[in-house]
């Protein structure tokens, strides 16, 4: 199928590659998140030493009900608070 779209009240653009991409990278970003969320290692993603990501398994490890709860806490704060009850 063909997807075309109307820049301004002249030009016409067929965007179907465009669309087909987006299509693509979406599917790849549900399987990706679907490989993060089943796995059984702890997954953590960390940015600018906040948590961006903790996938339900490393929830668990650190002691949180849900990831949610240390979504942008200080990433270092886990890793003293993780070492400290040890």
């Amino acid at each position: 199928m063909r997807i075309i779209t109307s820049i301004g009240s002249r030009n016409i653009e067929d965007i179907t590659e465009r669309k087909d991409t987006e299509k693509k990278l979406r599917d790849s970003e549900q399987l990706y998140q679907r490989l993060l969320e089943q796995s059984f290692d702890a997954i953590a993603i960390h940015k600018d030493g906040k948590i961006a990501y903790l996938n339900k398994r490393a929830a668990e490890i650190l002691g949180a009900a849900s990831p949610e709860d240390l979504i942008d806490r200080p990433i270092f704060d886990l890793i003293y608070q993780f070492k400290k009850g040890s």
